[in-house]
C-alpha cells in the first residue's frame, strides 16, 4: 500500500515536473522524469519534446490542473495518476477529453518512481488506437457538418488513431532498416503505438541478430518488419503487398519474416510485447 503522504512528497512532484519541463521546453528536464525503458521513454526518443505536449496536454492551453485520483496496481509495483484539466470557470464537469494518466514506478539505480507511460485518457479507460480512430470519425463528421471546429484536444486522438504524424527523431532512428520502416509505416497512417511496437519488435531481434545489415537487404527486412507489425495491430496484409510496398518480392521477405518470428517466439496472435490492440486495464476499486 502506498501511503497518501508518498503519493504528495515523492510521487506526484515527478509528473508535475514533467508537466513544467514539458511547458518549458526543457528536453533535460523532461527526460529525468522517464524512467528508463519504459513506454513513455520510448516516445520521447523516437518523437521528442511536441509528443508530450500534446499526451499532457499542455496544448490544451489551461492554467490550472488537479489530481483527480490515484490507483495503485501490481501490489504498489505502480501508481496511476489521474488529472484533469478544467475549462475555466466550469471546474465540476469535464470529460474524458479533458483527463490525463500517468504511469508511474520505481527505476535503478536509485529507486526513485519515474514515468513508465502517458496515456491522454481516463486511467480505467485508456485511450486504444482503436477507440481512438472511433472517437476521430464521430470527431470529424460532427466537424463537417458544422458541429463545431477543429480543437485540440482532438490532438491526441488524432496521434494515436495515426490521422497524425508526428515527425521522426533522427537520433531515436538507430539504422537504416528502422527508419524505413517507421517513414513507411508513418504514410500508411499507423498509430503512435503500433511504431512503438515495431520498432521494439526490431530493436529485441537485432539484440539477438546482431550481424550487420547489408544496404541490398534493408528494403526486404523494413518489409518483414511491417508485416509483422500488421498483425501485431490486427490490420489486413498480405506478405506480397508488405514486400511490394519496398519494392521486394516475397522470396526476400518470407525467410526475414521467420528470422524474426522465431528469434522472438512469435507466434500468429498479437504478442503483450509489441500489440497495441489492448490497453492496460487499471481496476478502480
Amino acid at each position: 500500500m502506498i501511503a497518501q503522504e508518498t503519493v504528495w512528497t515523492e510521487i506526484w512532484p515527478v509528473v508535475e515536473q514533467l508537466i513544467q519541463g514539458t511547458l518549458a521546453a526543457d528536453a533535460v528536464q523532461v527526460v529525468a522524469c522517464l524512467g528508463a525503458g519504459g513506454q513513455a521513454a520510448e516516445q520521447y526518443d523516437l518523437f521528442g519534446l511536441p509528443l508530450f505536449d500534446i499526451l499532457l496536454k499542455t496544448v490544451l492551453g489551461r492554467d490550472s490542473l488537479s489530481v483527480t485520483r490515484a490507483i495503485e496496481t501490481d501490489e504498489g509495483r505502480y501508481l496511476h495518476i489521474e488529472f484533469l484539466w478544467p475549462e475555466p470557470g466550469d471546474e465540476d464537469t469535464y470529460t474524458a477529453a479533458d483527463l490525463v494518466g500517468v504511469k508511474l514506478g520505481r527505476f535503478a539505480p536509485d529507486n526513485q518512481w519515474q514515468v513508465v507511460s502517458i496515456n491522454p485518457w481516463a486511467v480505467d479507460m485508456p485511450l486504444t488506437e482503436t477507440y481512438a480512430a472511433a472517437v476521430l470519425l464521430q470527431a470529424s463528421q460532427l466537424i463537417e457538418t458544422g458541429g463545431y471546429g477543429v480543437e485540440p484536444w482532438i490532438l491526441p486522438v488524432a496521434v494515436y488513431s495515426g490521422g497524425i504524424q508526428l515527425m521522426l527523431r533522427e537520433e531515436g532512428l538507430a539504422e537504416p532498416v528502422e527508419k524505413a520502416f517507421l517513414t513507411g509505416m508513418q504514410q500508411r497512417a499507423f498509430g503512435l503505438l503500433t511504431l512503438l511496437g515495431a520498432r521494439r519488435l526490431w530493436r529485441d531481434f537485432r539484440a539477438i541478430e546482431t550481424d550487420p545489415i547489408q544496404a541490398s537487404n534493408e528494403a526486404a527486412w523494413a518489409a518483414a518488419v511491417e508485416f509483422i507489425a500488421c498483425q501485431q495491430a490486427l490490420r489486413q496484409q498480405s506478405q506480397a503487398a508488405a514486400g511490394k510496398l519496398y519494392g521486394v518480392g516475397l522470396p526476400a521477405i518470407l525467410p526475414r519474416i521467420r528470422a524474426i518470428k522465431q528469434a522472438l517466439n512469435l507466434g500468429e496472435e498479437p504478442d503483450v510485447r509489441y500489440t497495441a490492440v489492448h490497453g492496460e486495464q487499471v481496476v478502480v476499486g
